[in-house]
């Protein structure tokens, strides 16, 4: 069950993340990317696609948001998610 609420938290985390820099810091702020980064260690995929897609959405912004993604330990665990 907990998964789902997982899932759902990545959606909504990623949808206000992807409308402007000032939002996905916001975000980052929240302290959300430690949440994020511990979803991509789930085992359902779909979990871990949800984070994925939340991250990006923050680091697309630019070079400080996507090193606050770096810096949260996101990197290697989305390597292992290819």
């Amino acid at each position: 069950m907990q998964r789902f609420y997982k899932k759902a938290a990545a959606y909504v985390l990623r949808s206000v993340a992807k409308h402007s820099p000032h939002l996905a810091k916001a975000v980052v702020h929240s302290g959300a990317l430690d949440a994020l980064v511990n979803c991509l260690e789930e085992f359902d995929p779909s979990v871990k696609e949800a984070a994925a897609l939340a991250l990006s959405c923050v680091a697309k912004h630019n070079a400080d948001l996507a090193q606050s993604v770096v810096d949260a330990g996101a990197v290697g665990l989305l390597v292992l998610c290819v």
